[in-house]
């Protein structure tokens, strides 16, 4: 049987397929049981009757072309020469060291008292920091959708001078993960937060929601080129082992050479935000 994790990977590389290929592909998955399908039950028939990821990835109608273009997006390296065998061994492999995700715990229990000292929530922030930002500056897509809420929603700035763009996905986190890589890749950025106290802070909600703001430095390669501030909503989800995970997040990123100094918080435009939720 398929682990839950494994399912979402499989629904996310699925989503490349066309949909009379998905349809094909769940007929000789359930031995030609099910032959009425929308693209919607065919994904489904196709998770809940698969065996194996790697039975899965290896059947005659998962192509050579859908599983380079997983691996594509997925900034993973790849020949395009390179057997199907090749290509299945290195989704799986990739999908093996996402599974090695640090879980966050800060207390047994599924949501926090309204009583929550204070220093717990900043351990949680500065835990929840060091995790993101190591995995999403990892080379690839080591940090995968599934870290997300499926609804997740993302606001984005990008700030050049007096030029400011603005970018917005809402109840979608393949949009929000798709939006943040993007990013990440056109500018061919590194994230440097400051993880001191000054650079990561922690508050909760009154809806129970963990807000986690953080600021640092960007740079291209060994060139400082900017300024971040980014704030995460975290929530627990009960079906992924109580794992937090993303249900909002707000991105800034200024562009400036002339920087000394990791930023702090104090001198940001979201703190403001963190403080009156």
């Amino acid at each position: 049987m398929l682990s839950e994790k494994e399912k979402e990977n499989i629904k996310e590389l699925l989503e490349l397929m066309p949909e009379l290929d998905l349809r094909n592909l769940a007929v000789t998955v359930t031995q030609n049981m099910i032959l009425s399908l929308t693209k919607e039950e065919a994904v489904q028939a196709i998770i809940l009757h698969s065996a194996t990821a790697e039975s899965l990835l290896m059947r005659k109608k998962m192509s050579k072309e859908i599983l380079f273009r997983y691996l594509h997006e997925k900034r993973i390296p790849c020949v395009s020469t390179d057997d199907k065998k090749t290509f299945v061994n290195s989704i799986l492999e990739f999908w093996e060291s996402n599974k090695k995700s640090v879980q966050l715990e800060l207390q047994q229990k599924t949501s926090l008292p309204t009583n929550v000292q204070q220093h717990e929530i900043n351990e949680l922030a500065h835990a929840f920091t060091n995790w993101f930002y190591s995995m999403f500056n990892q080379q690839g897509m080591a940090l995968g959708s599934e870290h997300f809420w499926q609804d997740c929603s993302m606001c984005m700035t990008v700030t050049s001078g007096a030029d400011m763009e603005k970018f917005e996905v809402h109840n979608s986190a393949l949009d929000v993960h798709k939006l943040l890589y993007n990013t990440k890749f056109e500018h061919n950025l590194y994230f440097n937060p400051n993880i001191s106290n000054q650079g990561v802070r922690g508050k909760l909600d009154a809806y129970g929601l963990i807000l986690v703001l953080v600021c640092g430095t960007l740079h291209q390669q060994e060139k400082c080129v900017g300024v971040f501030e980014q704030m995460f909503g975290l929530i627990r989800d009960p079906s992924a082992c109580n794992n937090w995970k993303i249900k909002k997040t707000q991105l800034h990123l200024k562009n400036s050479q002339m920087i000394s100094r990791l930023p702090t918080l104090e001198e940001g435009n979201l703190l403001l935000s963190i403080e009156s939720a």
